[in-house]
């Protein structure tokens, strides 16, 4: 089964996200705020990450996915945005260009959320060591 990682400082929308991607399948996992690290991710390895993009926590973000990108075990793990604030979303646009990175915006639509995320996620292969 594949898992799914969602990253949204709201408790009513993280249980929204288990709600329908566990009715579609994945295991999900949830947590409020943003790692500090690569090494902080619960799962190690999910098969996808979904980040809000906060007003006020874009730098945040930026550093998230960045470490995500430069981490050789977590470069290849999908992302997908998810934010109602357009303008952080805008200061990561040359990131997400550049990466085909899909962006939800909230609030969104649940069957284009399934969409997205069927999309998005790909069975990975690769073995990741420590």
């Amino acid at each position: 089964m594949q898992h799914i990682l969602v990253i949204d400082n709201s408790r009513e929308i993280l249980d929204l996200f288990r709600d329908i991607l566990e009715a579609e399948g994945y295991e999900v996992s949830l947590t409020e705020s943003v790692p500090t690290s690569v090494r902080d991710l619960d799962p190690p390895h999910p098969d996808l990450v979904i980040l809000d993009c906060q007003f006020g926590k874009q730098q945040e973000a930026r550093q998230f996915v960045q470490s995500m990108e430069n981490c050789r075990a977590t470069a290849s793990i999908p992302l997908i945005l998810c934010s109602t604030d357009l303008q952080a979303v805008d200061n990561l646009e040359d990131y997400v260009e550049r990466q085909h990175i899909p962006v939800v915006y909230k609030p969104f639509d649940i069957d284009e959320l399934a969409r997205t995320v069927h999309q998005t996620i790909t069975p990975r292969f690769t073995s990741c060591g420590p």
